[in-house]
């Protein structure tokens, strides 16, 4: 089992607005540094201890080496995209699949509720 070298790659965390706003991700000075902008998220997510697979082509998606324990997708998640993660999930893994949601109480804080419980 192989994954590409360099696309696994561990979220870092930081408050930095330059690391990780949008302007970084498409301003072209930034070419190159693809990988590094795309693995950055507010430091109020550090308890996630999240990695991401970044691959430049889907086809050269391979089995991981280590087992995937949840797959959360967002509150913005189209229901396409949930459906094709929930299918990955039946048919090659035994992942938990839970969605994020923005609880609309006062603090509207992000919240995360397991869907599908695959062992």
């Amino acid at each position: 089992m192989e994954v590409p070298d360099g696309a696994l790659q561990k979220v870092v965390y930081s408050d930095d607005p330059a690391t990780i706003s949008l302007s970084s991700v498409l301003n072209p000075a930034n070419a190159g540094r693809f990988v590094e902008v795309l693995s950055v998220k507010k430091k109020h997510w550090e308890h996630e201890g999240e990695w991401r697979l970044l691959l430049d082509d889907p086809k050269s998606v391979k089995p991981l080496p280590f087992r995937i324990s949840r797959v959360i997708t967002g509150p913005r998640c189209s229901d396409e995209d949930k459906t094709r993660v929930v299918n990955a999930i039946l048919q090659h893994g035994s992942a938990r699949f839970a969605q994020a949601y923005v609880d609309l109480g006062p603090e509207r804080q992000i919240k995360v509720h397991d869907l599908l419980a695959n062992a």
